[in-house]
């Protein structure tokens, strides 16, 4: 009989530290998961954060509208430009308070190529662009392609603290050329990457830098 309760006490105790153990395996499982929890939404929190300020004080997207950037960029093509990156001869920029309206006679942003700085002397003559005397290489350009001088009839210095820019599409672009040089403060932003063209990953791209 003594047998029997010693076995029956041995296998009660022997529950009971299985018990504990599983109790102890169950606190630490959910420690674990606390902590990985935790990890996560901070993880979260920190990316939310990083892109608002991104959108805020970096980045912001641009829809293109029109040919005058072809064959570079395309209609309804979707831009990231960066608002802190300096300015760079030959980069896409977006400018405002340039001249440019639409229809209607509002104001519009235009996307366009930096040609010139300030202090430098622009010339077009014989479908080709000079600075300072020297002929501008555009290998951006189609074969081919010529650019007419059409108001910019004379070999000009651009004012210090403007920029001279042109469209790709130099036959369908309005830019220096009509508008004359703008100030370097009218520029937004510099263009990081382009033709982005897929329409889900377009609606992503505006869901998160607007």
């Amino acid at each position: 009989m003594s047998e029997i309760l010693d076995k029956n006490e041995f296998n009660q105790n022997l529950e009971d530290k299985n018990q504990m153990n599983n109790d102890g395996n169950n606190k630490r499982n959910k420690k674990i998961l606390g902590r990985v929890f935790f990890i996560l939404i901070t993880f979260i929190f920190v990316i939310v954060i990083g892109i608002s300020y991104l959108n805020t004080h970096v980045y912001f997207t641009v829809d293109v509208s029109g040919a005058s950037m072809w064959p570079t960029l395309n209609n309804q093509d979707v831009l990231i430009a960066n608002k802190k990156k300096s300015i760079q001869r030959g980069d896409i920029v977006i400018i405002a308070n340039s001249g440019a309206t639409d229809k209607d006679g509002n104001p519009v942003l235009i996307i366009k190529r930096v040609i010139a700085f300030g202090g430098e002397t622009v010339e077009i003559k014989n479908g080709y662009v000079y600075i300072d005397g020297v002929r501008l290489i555009e290998p951006y350009l189609r074969y081919g392609v010529e650019t007419d001088n059409k108001n910019w009839t004379d070999a000009k210095q651009i004012e210090y603290g403007e920029i001279f820019y042109l469209g790709d599409n130099r036959e369908k672009s309005s830019d220096s050329r009509n508008y004359g040089s703008c100030s370097i403060y009218n520029v937004l932003g510099v263009i990081e990457s382009w033709s982005i063209s897929n329409q889900g990953l377009t609606r992503f791209l505006h869901s998160i830098f607007g």
